[in-house]
């Protein structure tokens, strides 16, 4: 064997060709004949045409044999079998999709219908890209196979992104030859729908802040908000409170206690808004102490002990100067709380939001920013956080945004040279992330740090960590506003009793914006009636207290080495162990009788308070721990038939403070 001629022609016989096109023949001589299998591209093509090039087109083919002596004409050459080959095609007409403007999540049907090919358009397989637009290989092409042929068939599909889509379709006969990938006529454009807003509250009801520990806080959190595309996300979480009476305030918890790691401090309060020198902010924590009681920082040879504490602190009138600091040296802040708000502090307007900073007479230790986000304002997205430079409308309901200011940026130092950014009043903190949008010099246009220092924002300037910003002189216009996409949740606690709401939105980074959703309420309630004081009956003379013991046990560890070695090694203490209380007390009136009772049943009381007295001085309390029962028992005394003694078993919950 010499060679194979192959010749194809379409919807009619081929002739004879040892190569080249001639009358509608395509002609190749293949002189590799030790091959089981040839592909179309050895055939002869003129560009405009080669085997099977289209669908729903007959293509016949044909080999021819030759050898040394029987070679160069159809008579001397031996033919082979004439094989016909029609590959399906779609029919463009009947194949289109039910709806071509859905939104994200939203299904379609599809309808593919095929032509032609050797089965009179019936086919097994059936295949589609959703969006060819961004890939067109085989891989991104999904079948649906048939149980029997069929010309046609439906499929459903729900776009996770939104934009323009382009489908492309595919259909497969029986012996496993394939349309061409057509596109359809008309192409589906996915809307970007709204984010969906879904606010919660860790909980529903809590006890005002007479008490320093973080029962009396909740968070209201917006985690549970979602982006509606799989490639979208939460870009701003937003929150308000509806009250128009009563405030909360936000970022209680969000203290840095890092300050207090060398020493104790001093604190001091001030405000972004000028006038409101009648807020007191309530600070609950641990403070320093000397043995009589007086203040010292613990770093000093006559600091003897911690004690819980609950300061109050105002601001100066103005905003560049703090108000009085405290006289307690804190080593600990578990949560701060507005107990007053001053009237310039209104509903519905661009509230103040204070700064607690540290003091002392030590520069390094001087002015150092504890919680720079306290809010209380009322009826505002700038309570929960929110800062828009220049904003087109005031922050209470949907759609403000930005508008350009004019700036300056110097040695990381944006300056606002239109007078329109009041960086302050609209509630940048020392501390935030700041994003720059539509500034002329593109390296600039991106996520900043300001610096958390406690002078790092004013009226007219920001001050970026060093590192990030490119100088740009005068005239440039961008947009600023507020990183709030890690705001899932905010920190809240209230000093007044009350209930009331919080207003939720989210915007996507696609700057689609929710409806505004309302939480369920939250009801801060009085703890006057919540609890027991066992020191109030006992001087009463309702219950009498025989005994007590506080204990702490458990949170450090260690491990005897192997050998001879008398004491453990790697003593590690990993947390303060669980304070426990125990207390015998005798009942000497009804009264005593049914309140022990009430602790005992779990069903009157959250917890009880009970005084640890001072040595040499027994009527004179040293603290006043909060203990929550966990058990007990009542026995009537056997001496006197008109007494009972409960023996009661406490974890101690924390320490009052006053409030």
């Amino acid at each position: 064997m010499q060679s194979y001629v192959a010749v194809f022609r379409q919807a009619a016989d081929p002739a004879y060709l040892a190569s080249g096109v001639s009358g509608g023949t395509y002609g190749a001589t293949l002189t590799d004949v030790g091959k089981d299998l040839y592909k179309t591209s050895d055939l002869t093509s003129d560009g405009s045409n080669s085997y099977l090039k289209t669908d729903n087109t007959e293509y016949r083919l044909q080999f021819y044999a030759q050898d040394n002596n029987n070679t160069g004409s159809s008579t001397l050459a031996v033919p082979g079998n004439l094989v016909s080959i029609t590959r399906p095609g779609i029919n463009s007409g009947s194949t289109s999709v039910s709806d071509t403007s859905p939104t994200v999540g939203e299904e379609i049907t599809l309808t593919i219908t095929a032509t032609g090919g050797m089965f009179s358009g019936k086919c097994k397989r059936f295949g589609v890209n959703w969006d060819s637009g961004s890939s067109d290989t085989d891989d991104d092409y999904s079948f649906v196979e048939l149980d029997t042929t069929a010309t046609s068939t439906t499929i459903k599909h729900r776009y996770s992104t939104a934009g323009a889509k382009v489908i492309k379709v595919q259909v497969e006969d029986e012996l496993g030859w394939r349309s061409d990938r057509d596109a359809l006529s008309s192409q589906p454009t996915v809307a970007t729908p709204s984010p969906v807003a879904v606010p919660k509250l860790s909980r529903t009801e809590v006890m005002n802040t007479d008490y320093n520990d973080v029962a009396a806080a909740f968070y209201v959190m917006g985690q549970h908000s979602y982006p509606v595309g799989s490639n979208r996300s939460i870009a701003q979480y937003k929150y308000m409170t509806t009250d128009t009476s009563n405030f909360i305030t936000s970022f209680a918890l969000d203290n840095d206690n890092s300050r207090f790691e060398d020493s104790s401090k001093q604190l001091q309060l001030k405000s972004s808004l000028a006038g409101c020198e009648d807020t007191t902010l309530k600070v609950y924590g641990l403070v320093s102490k000397v043995a009589d009681g007086s203040n010292v920082i613990d770093t000093d040879n006559t600091f003897s002990h911690y004690e819980w504490a609950v300061v109050e602190l105002e601001p100066d009138t103005g905003v560049e100067t703090f108000g009085t600091a405290s006289a307690e040296f804190f080593k600990r802040i578990d949560m701060v709380v507005l107990k007053d708000l001053d009237g310039t502090d209104v509903h519905g307007a661009v509230g103040s939001r204070y700064t607690l900073c540290t003091h002392s007479a030590t520069a390094a230790d001087d002015n150092l920013v504890v919680n720079a986000q306290i809010r209380g304002t009322k009826g505002t997205y700038f309570w929960g956080g929110s800062a828009i430079a220049h904003p087109d409308a005031a922050q209470t309901g949907t759609s403000v945004d930005a508008q350009n200011i004019t700036v300056t940026i110097v040695d990381g130092v944006i300056s606002d040279s239109s007078g329109d950014a009041d960086f302050l009043t609209e509630g940048f903190a020392p501390g935030d992330n700041i994003i720059i949008t539509g500034h002329s010099t593109a390296a600039n246009n991106g996520t900043w740090p300001v610096k958390n220092v406690y002078n790092s924002v004013t009226e007219t300037q920001l001050h970026i960590e060093a590192g990030y910003l490119t100088n740009a002189g005068s005239g440039a216009t961008c947009k600023i506003i507020k990183d709030t996409s890690h705001l899932t949740s905010i920190s809240c606690a209230s000093d007044d009793v009350h209930s009331n709401t919080i207003k939720h939105l989210v915007r996507d980074d696609a700057d689609q914006e929710s409806s505004e959703v309302e939480s369920s309420t939250i009801n801060i309630r009085s703890d006057s009636n919540q609890y027991w004081d066992i020191d109030v009956d006992a001087a009463a003379g309702n219950v009498a207290i025989l005994s007590t013991s506080l204990s702490r046990s458990g949170g450090i560890s260690g491990n005897m080495a192997l050998g001879d070695k008398r004491y453990p090694v790697g003593v590690i203490q990993t947390k303060l162990g669980m304070p426990t209380y125990s207390m015998s007390i005798r009942t000497l009136t009804q009264t005593g009788y049914i309140k022990l009772w009430s602790l005992l049943e779990g069903d009157r009381y959250g917890w009880a308070t009970v005084d640890a007295n001072k040595v040499g001085t027994p009527y004179s309390a040293y603290k006043q721990l909060r203990i929550r029962c966990t058990g007990g028992s009542i026995q009537q005394d056997p001496a006197n038939a008109d007494q009972y003694i409960g023996d009661l078993q406490f974890i101690v919950l924390g320490e009052y403070a006053g409030g």
